[in-house]
């Protein structure tokens, strides 16, 4: 089983209580719901990013298609969509999902996200799309397969903007970003490091799901 790592900043347990600001607690079961859907990327031959479940489709009796939202630039380096497919062959670059090896579906024409299917003996739990726009001041929970890409890593931040808030790190990309409610609305694809007093600080970007709405509709997703 793996484990969540959960940032001490979010004060979250296992048990998954919140402690907000001002000393109050507020239980947010919803954390504990859907960061099962939440999967690491790994990139065969070294490297790994995070995505999300959006879709788990039966097709056989043991047998479920998982689609997985994540960043483009982890599902599909640039340097591929200038190959030839006899180049693409020769490629050192192929995603795995739990053990079992991961293809592209779609890159989002213009922006930093992509839709990857894996299959699998076992159903995954689906994430919930918001498709409404994330506004600034919102509580945002930011989770991806940072460091080891082993562990789950949880943290709590609040929006800047519609594409900026929280905190993330590398291994992150791809991740999810979920608001209070426990409704994906955003894909993390870039992060800002910042050193203070020998800290660092990481902000991250995310692709909103309200951005991808047209995308993820003409792939079957709402």
């Amino acid at each position: 089983m793996r484990s969540l790592i959960l940032s001490a900043l979010l004060g979250i347990s296992v048990g998954v209580s919140a402690t907000v600001a001002g000393g109050s607690t507020a239980q947010v079961a919803v954390v504990g719901d859907i960061a099962p859907s939440v999967v690491a990327v790994n990139i065969d031959g070294g490297g790994h990013g995070s995505g999300t479940v959006v879709k788990c489709e039966q097709i056989a009796e043991d047998l479920w298609a998982i689609t997985i939202l994540t960043a483009r630039h982890v599902a599909s380096p640039v340097e591929l969509e200038f190959m030839s497919p006899e180049e693409r062959e020769m490629y050192p670059w192929s995603l795995s999902v739990l053990g079992q090896r991961a293809h592209l579906l779609t890159n989002h024409p213009a922006l930093d996200a992509s839709l990857i299917q894996v299959i699998l003996d076992k159903p995954l739990p689906v994430a919930k799309l918001r498709h409404e726009g994330v506004l600034a001041g919102e509580d945002l929970y930011v989770m991806g397969f940072s460091v080891s890409g082993e562990d789950l890593w949880i943290s709590k931040g609040v929006a800047s903007s519609p594409d900026r808030g929280g905190s993330a790190a590398p291994g992150d990309s791809g991740g999810a970003v979920f608001d209070e409610r426990g409704n994906l609305v955003g894909v993390v694809n870039a992060i800002d490091s910042l050193g203070f007093n020998g800290l660092v600080w990481h902000h991250h970007y995310f692709a909103p799901i309200a951005d991808l709405t047209d995308w993820l509709a003409e792939n079957g997703l709402k």
